[in-house]
């Protein structure tokens, strides 16, 4: 894990309230990945209300860390090969 994907992971958890497994994190590959172990987390159900919810919430926190346009986050965008979050 490079010190951006560190730093995108520590914003994210600030934006949630959470402290993400560091084993979990690191097996995150996809933005998908990441919203899925935010919600396990949080103990959110996927495709609920709150899971939308904690997509939106995701995607601004990416974009506030990394400053990649929010139409290139999508559940299945590769974190460092699409991103350039390494």
């Amino acid at each position: 894990m490079g010190l951006d994907s560190v730093e995108l992971a520590w914003d994210v958890e600030a934006a949630f309230g959470v402290e993400l497994p560091p084993a979990e994190l690191a097996l995150a590959r996809t933005v998908g990945d990441l919203h899925a172990t935010v919600l396990r987390a949080l103990e959110i159900s996927p495709g609920t209300p709150a899971a939308v919810e904690a997509w939106d919430r995701l995607v601004e926190a990416i974009v506030e860390s990394t400053g990649v346009s929010a139409s290139r986050i999508t559940p299945a965008a590769r974190i460092v090969a699409d991103l350039g979050v390494d």
